[in-house]
């Protein structure tokens, strides 16, 4: 251990704190050198200083005299092909609502989902084609009638009239079922 006369003895390791006068109320001086002009500046102190902004000047960027800009759209698509692109969409739209619902009458689940055969639809009446649209549904819903219901009805003969009501009732339910997907409303 060291004495209390060897510790006065020996230098400090600390810094010897300087005093300012009390009577003096300026800041102390500053760390960094403050360059009256830039060019004596060297480039890293140049770097931070801000430029000099000429806001009398216009930006370069909008030059209102110079007329509109020439725009260049890339992957433009032709007019000419437009029109047979949209007949072959209505076309592949009226196969596939005919397929969908074939296959909603045979009980099975359309190929193509519901949600786009509706949208198939909206297309066709927003075109002004509901009528074909109609058509199409009334053919079809006759031909099923015609064709799978009433033969499962009653078979003419000797069926007895409780049996037909059963089998009425039961093509009933399955008719409602399928127009709920058809989205007929009664």
């Amino acid at each position: 251990m060291h004495s209390l006369a060897d510790q006065e003895s020996s230098p400090s390791r600390r810094r010897p704190r300087q005093s300012s006068p009390p009577s003096s109320s300026l800041a102390p001086p500053s760390k960094r050198p403050k360059f009256a002009d830039a060019s004596m500046a060297s480039a890293t102190v140049r770097g931070k200083l801000p430029e000099i902004i000429d806001l009398s000047e216009q930006p370069s960027a909008f030059q209102p005299h110079a007329g509109a800009k020439k725009l260049v759209i890339k992957n433009l698509r032709r007019p000419g092909n437009r029109d047979a692109q949209i007949e072959q969409y209505y076309a592949r739209t009226e196969k596939n609502l005919d397929e969908g619902l074939s296959a909603i009458f045979a009980g099975q689940k359309p190929a193509v989902p519901l949600e786009k055969l509706y949208r198939g639809v909206e297309d066709v009446c927003r075109k002004g084609s509901a009528e074909k649209v109609y058509r199409l549904l009334m053919k079809r819903i006759e031909k099923h009638l015609q064709s799978v219901v009433l033969p499962r009805i009653g078979k003419p003969g000797g069926a007895p009239q409780v049996d037909i009501l059963r089998n009425v009732l039961a093509e009933w339910k399955l008719w409602n079922s399928q127009t709920v997907l058809i989205g007929i409303k009664a």
